[in-house]
Protein backbone atom coordinates (compact mmCIF):
# COMPACT_ATOMS: atom_id res chain seq x y z
CA UNK A 1 0.00 0.00 0.00
CA UNK A 2 2.75 2.45 0.98
CA UNK A 3 6.08 3.30 -0.66
CA UNK A 4 9.40 3.28 1.17
CA UNK A 5 10.62 6.80 1.87
CA UNK A 6 14.07 8.36 1.82
CA UNK A 7 15.93 9.02 5.04
CA UNK A 8 15.42 12.63 6.12
CA UNK A 9 14.91 14.61 9.32
CA UNK A 10 11.17 14.83 8.63
CA UNK A 11 10.17 11.21 8.23
CA UNK A 12 6.85 11.55 10.01
CA UNK A 13 5.86 14.42 7.70
CA UNK A 14 6.56 12.26 4.65
CA UNK A 15 4.48 9.46 6.14
CA UNK A 16 1.64 11.91 6.76
CA UNK A 17 1.81 13.22 3.19
CA UNK A 18 1.51 9.72 1.72
CA UNK A 19 -1.47 8.85 3.89
CA UNK A 20 -3.21 12.16 3.11
CA UNK A 21 -2.51 11.70 -0.61
CA UNK A 22 -4.08 8.23 -0.62
CA UNK A 23 -7.18 9.63 1.09
CA UNK A 24 -7.38 12.60 -1.30
CA UNK A 25 -6.99 10.34 -4.34
CA UNK A 26 -9.71 8.02 -3.05
CA UNK A 27 -7.40 5.03 -2.78
CA UNK A 28 -8.41 4.69 0.86
CA UNK A 29 -11.79 5.92 2.06
CA UNK A 30 -13.62 6.92 5.24
CA UNK A 31 -13.99 3.88 7.45
CA UNK A 32 -11.15 1.92 5.86
CA UNK A 33 -8.79 0.22 8.26
CA UNK A 34 -5.08 0.92 7.83
CA UNK A 35 -2.32 -1.64 8.40
CA UNK A 36 -0.94 -1.95 11.92
CA UNK A 37 1.90 0.30 13.11
CA UNK A 38 4.35 -2.57 12.63
CA UNK A 39 3.10 -3.29 9.09
CA UNK A 40 3.25 0.39 8.12
CA UNK A 41 6.75 0.70 9.58
CA UNK A 42 7.87 -2.21 7.38
CA UNK A 43 6.17 -0.77 4.27
CA UNK A 44 7.53 2.74 4.77
CA UNK A 45 10.93 1.48 5.90
CA UNK A 46 10.92 3.55 9.08
CA UNK A 47 10.68 2.92 12.81
CA UNK A 48 7.40 2.42 14.64
CA UNK A 49 8.11 5.66 16.51
CA UNK A 50 7.95 7.59 13.23
CA UNK A 51 4.66 5.89 12.33
CA UNK A 52 3.29 6.58 15.82
CA UNK A 53 4.18 10.30 15.54
CA UNK A 54 2.50 10.61 12.13
CA UNK A 55 -0.64 8.82 13.30
CA UNK A 56 -0.82 10.98 16.42
CA UNK A 57 -0.77 14.18 14.35
CA UNK A 58 -3.24 12.91 11.76
CA UNK A 59 -5.52 11.72 14.54
CA UNK A 60 -5.29 15.16 16.17
CA UNK A 61 -6.38 16.72 12.87
CA UNK A 62 -9.33 14.32 12.76
CA UNK A 63 -8.07 12.59 9.63
CA UNK A 64 -7.46 9.23 11.32
CA UNK A 65 -9.46 7.53 14.04
CA UNK A 66 -7.39 5.38 16.42
CA UNK A 67 -9.57 2.79 18.12
CA UNK A 68 -7.65 0.99 20.84
CA UNK A 69 -8.04 -2.73 20.47
CA UNK A 70 -9.57 -2.38 16.98
CA UNK A 71 -7.01 -0.58 14.82
CA UNK A 72 -6.37 2.63 12.87
CA UNK A 73 -9.17 3.85 10.60
CA UNK A 74 -9.73 6.70 8.15
CA UNK A 75 -12.11 9.05 9.96
CA UNK A 76 -15.56 9.82 8.61
CA UNK A 77 -15.90 13.58 8.07
CA UNK A 78 -18.11 15.99 6.16
CA UNK A 79 -16.85 18.56 3.67
CA UNK A 80 -16.87 21.44 6.17
CA UNK A 81 -14.79 19.44 8.63
CA UNK A 82 -12.29 18.69 5.87
CA UNK A 83 -11.96 22.39 5.09
CA UNK A 84 -11.50 23.27 8.76
CA UNK A 85 -8.84 20.62 9.26
CA UNK A 86 -6.99 21.48 6.08
CA UNK A 87 -7.07 25.10 7.21
CA UNK A 88 -5.26 24.07 10.42
CA UNK A 89 -2.72 22.03 8.44
CA UNK A 90 -2.04 25.04 6.18
CA UNK A 91 -1.20 27.13 9.23
CA UNK A 92 1.50 24.75 10.49
CA UNK A 93 2.99 23.73 7.15
CA UNK A 94 4.87 26.64 5.48
CA UNK A 95 4.99 25.01 2.05
CA UNK A 96 1.21 24.59 2.02
CA UNK A 97 0.76 28.21 3.05
CA UNK A 98 3.11 29.41 0.30
CA UNK A 99 1.29 27.33 -2.31
CA UNK A 100 -2.12 28.65 -1.27
CA UNK A 101 -0.92 32.25 -1.33
CA UNK A 102 0.57 31.70 -4.78
CA UNK A 103 -2.83 30.53 -5.98
CA UNK A 104 -4.52 33.39 -4.16
CA UNK A 105 -2.36 35.94 -5.98
CA UNK A 106 -3.36 34.44 -9.33
CA UNK A 107 -7.08 34.42 -8.50
CA UNK A 108 -7.27 37.80 -6.79
CA UNK A 109 -5.24 39.70 -9.36
CA UNK A 110 -7.52 38.32 -12.05
CA UNK A 111 -10.68 39.16 -10.09
CA UNK A 112 -9.62 42.71 -9.25
CA UNK A 113 -8.51 43.41 -12.81
CA UNK A 114 -11.96 42.42 -14.08
CA UNK A 115 -13.66 44.25 -11.21
CA UNK A 116 -11.77 47.46 -12.04
CA UNK A 117 -13.37 47.43 -15.48
CA UNK A 118 -16.90 46.89 -14.16
CA UNK A 119 -17.15 48.26 -10.60
CA UNK A 120 -19.61 51.08 -9.95
CA UNK A 121 -19.26 54.10 -7.66
CA UNK A 122 -21.94 52.64 -5.40
CA UNK A 123 -20.04 49.36 -5.10
CA UNK A 124 -16.85 51.19 -4.12
CA UNK A 125 -18.82 53.09 -1.49
CA UNK A 126 -20.09 49.77 -0.11
CA UNK A 127 -16.50 48.56 0.26
CA UNK A 128 -15.52 51.78 2.06
CA UNK A 129 -18.47 51.43 4.41
CA UNK A 130 -17.27 47.94 5.30
CA UNK A 131 -13.80 49.32 6.00
CA UNK A 132 -15.27 52.07 8.19
CA UNK A 133 -16.97 49.36 10.27
CA UNK A 134 -13.64 47.55 10.58
CA UNK A 135 -11.98 50.78 11.68
CA UNK A 136 -14.54 51.20 14.44
CA UNK A 137 -13.52 47.82 15.88
CA UNK A 138 -9.76 48.37 15.88
CA UNK A 139 -9.73 52.07 16.82
CA UNK A 140 -8.56 52.53 20.39
CA UNK A 141 -8.17 48.78 20.99
CA UNK A 142 -4.58 47.68 21.45
CA UNK A 143 -5.75 44.15 22.27
CA UNK A 144 -8.71 42.70 20.40
CA UNK A 145 -11.13 40.24 21.98
CA UNK A 146 -11.84 36.85 20.43
CA UNK A 147 -15.25 38.07 19.22
CA UNK A 148 -13.66 41.14 17.63
CA UNK A 149 -11.07 38.98 15.87
CA UNK A 150 -13.80 36.73 14.48
CA UNK A 151 -15.81 39.75 13.27
CA UNK A 152 -12.75 41.34 11.65
CA UNK A 153 -11.91 38.04 9.95
CA UNK A 154 -15.42 37.85 8.52
CA UNK A 155 -15.22 41.44 7.30
CA UNK A 156 -11.83 40.78 5.72
CA UNK A 157 -13.20 37.76 3.88
CA UNK A 158 -16.30 39.71 2.82
CA UNK A 159 -14.14 42.49 1.38
CA UNK A 160 -12.23 40.10 -0.87
CA UNK A 161 -15.32 38.13 -1.87
CA UNK A 162 -17.18 41.33 -2.79
CA UNK A 163 -14.39 42.31 -5.18
CA UNK A 164 -14.61 38.84 -6.69
CA UNK A 165 -18.38 39.29 -7.08
CA UNK A 166 -17.82 42.60 -8.89
CA UNK A 167 -15.65 40.70 -11.39
CA UNK A 168 -18.87 38.95 -12.45
CA UNK A 169 -17.38 35.48 -12.87
CA UNK A 170 -19.31 32.80 -10.92
CA UNK A 171 -16.57 30.17 -11.30
CA UNK A 172 -13.96 32.53 -9.88
CA UNK A 173 -16.39 33.42 -7.10
CA UNK A 174 -16.70 29.75 -6.10
CA UNK A 175 -12.94 29.17 -6.19
CA UNK A 176 -12.31 32.21 -4.00
CA UNK A 177 -14.85 31.10 -1.39
CA UNK A 178 -13.15 27.73 -1.05
CA UNK A 179 -9.68 29.27 -0.98
CA UNK A 180 -10.62 31.75 1.74
CA UNK A 181 -12.15 28.92 3.75
CA UNK A 182 -8.81 27.11 3.63
CA UNK A 183 -7.06 30.27 4.81
CA UNK A 184 -9.55 30.93 7.65
CA UNK A 185 -7.29 29.78 10.48
CA UNK A 186 -4.23 31.64 9.17
CA UNK A 187 -6.35 34.79 8.69
CA UNK A 188 -7.55 34.59 12.30
CA UNK A 189 -3.99 34.20 13.57
CA UNK A 190 -2.66 36.98 11.35
CA UNK A 191 -5.13 39.46 12.84
CA UNK A 192 -3.56 38.77 16.25
CA UNK A 193 -0.25 40.16 14.98
CA UNK A 194 0.27 43.69 16.40
CA UNK A 195 -0.94 46.38 13.95
CA UNK A 196 -1.78 43.75 11.29
CA UNK A 197 -5.50 44.58 11.33
CA UNK A 198 -4.81 48.31 10.97
CA UNK A 199 -2.36 47.68 8.13
CA UNK A 200 -4.82 45.45 6.31
CA UNK A 201 -7.56 48.08 6.54
CA UNK A 202 -5.18 50.73 5.16
CA UNK A 203 -4.14 48.39 2.34
CA UNK A 204 -7.79 47.65 1.61
CA UNK A 205 -8.44 51.38 1.27
CA UNK A 206 -5.57 51.59 -1.23
CA UNK A 207 -7.22 48.77 -3.16
CA UNK A 208 -10.53 50.67 -3.28
CA UNK A 209 -8.71 53.81 -4.46
CA UNK A 210 -7.16 51.75 -7.25
CA UNK A 211 -10.56 50.30 -8.17
CA UNK A 212 -11.97 53.81 -8.47
CA UNK A 213 -9.34 54.62 -11.08
CA UNK A 214 -10.80 51.88 -13.33
CA UNK A 215 -7.21 50.97 -14.25
CA UNK A 216 -6.69 47.18 -13.98
CA UNK A 217 -2.90 47.45 -13.65
CA UNK A 218 -3.15 49.81 -10.66
CA UNK A 219 -5.75 47.57 -9.04
CA UNK A 220 -3.59 44.47 -9.52
CA UNK A 221 -0.57 46.22 -8.05
CA UNK A 222 -2.54 47.29 -4.97
CA UNK A 223 -3.83 43.75 -4.45
CA UNK A 224 -0.38 42.17 -4.85
CA UNK A 225 1.10 44.66 -2.37
CA UNK A 226 -1.59 43.75 0.16
CA UNK A 227 -1.26 39.97 -0.24
CA UNK A 228 2.54 40.12 -0.02
CA UNK A 229 2.26 42.28 3.09
CA UNK A 230 -0.07 39.79 4.80
CA UNK A 231 2.09 36.81 3.86
CA UNK A 232 5.27 38.47 5.10
CA UNK A 233 3.58 39.33 8.41
CA UNK A 234 2.55 35.70 8.88
CA UNK A 235 6.05 34.43 8.05
CA UNK A 236 7.77 36.90 10.36
CA UNK A 237 5.37 36.13 13.19
CA UNK A 238 5.93 32.40 12.73
CA UNK A 239 9.70 32.87 12.99
CA UNK A 240 9.45 35.02 16.10
CA UNK A 241 7.20 32.52 17.85
CA UNK A 242 9.55 29.55 17.27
Amino acid sequence: MFERIARTDHLHSMVMEQIRALITEGKISSGDRLPTEREMADQFGVSRTVIRDAIKILSGHGILDVRHGSGIFVASVNSQQVIERLSEVVLIEPHSMQSLFDVRVVLETASIAWAAERVSKMQCEALLELLDQSDEIVSGNSILSEDQLITLGEMDSTFHLQICTYANNPVLDLLMKNLLDLLAVSRHHSLRIPDRAQRSIAEHRAIVDALKSSAPHFAKEAMINHLNSVFESIKQNSKSSV
